[in-house]
């Protein structure tokens, strides 16, 4: 049985991932900038201003408590592909 594995493929599937999970991480940080900006400008007081208060404090909680961000789960699958494509060169390399 062969197996033939896309080096390329792989290693572009890497960059994509990281790029759209760094565009991701922006995103949220933008929502969130335009969400405080409520608070500021907008509701200044009242029951909308606490949910929106209460949703950011949230999302930024998830963030700090799971240690981790858009960006750095990108990065991680980046690095798993890379890894993959190394242990199949090592594995190669042994045959």
């Amino acid at each position: 049985m062969n197996l033939i594995v896309e080096d390329k493929y792989i290693s572009e599937m890497g960059e994509f991932l990281l790029n759209e999970y760094t565009e991701l991480q922006d995103a949220i940080e933008r929502y969130q900038d335009i969400l405080l900006g409520l608070l500021d400008q907008g509701f200044m007081e009242g029951r909308t201003h606490d949910a929106i208060q209460e949703f950011v404090d949230q999302v930024s909680a998830f963030g700090k408590m799971n240690n981790t961000s858009a960006t750095s789960t990108g990065k991680k699958y980046k690095m798993y592909c890379d890894q993959y494509i190394s242990k199949l060169d090592d594995a190669d390399r042994n045959l």
